[in-house]
């Protein structure tokens, strides 16, 4: 994966973040359930912004690139792939998508 698609994509999850930090729950919560509602967490565009960040640390860990080890390189490749469909799917309409960084099928 390319430095310029991780710099990338950390810009846009920053941008969401900001955005989301700044949001009305009722402007991403469904109809009828409240912000106090336990399942409300569920919908918080945070979490998922979270959930993003962590596929795309544990694509930078150095620990999981050891091509030396099958497992470790099979599961490099699984976080490459998954890194780049969040970015194709969530971000590609974005001002400085490439669309070589778009997983291979």
């Amino acid at each position: 994966m390319s430095d310029a698609l991780v710099a990338w994509l950390r810009a846009q999850l920053d941008a969401d973040e900001a955005a989301a930090a700044q949001s009305d729950p009722a402007s991403w919560l469904p109809v009828g359930i409240s912000p106090s509602s336990r399942i409300a967490a569920a919908y918080d565009p945070r979490r998922v912004i979270g959930m993003h960040r962590a596929a795309l640390d544990a694509w930078q860990d150095p620990d999981a690139n050891d091509v030396r080890d099958q497992a470790a390189y099979d599961a490099a490749c699984e976080a490459d792939w998954t890194v780049r469909v969040i970015a194709a799917t969530a971000y590609s309409g974005r001002t400085g998508w490439r669309d070589e960084w778009a997983p291979e099928a």
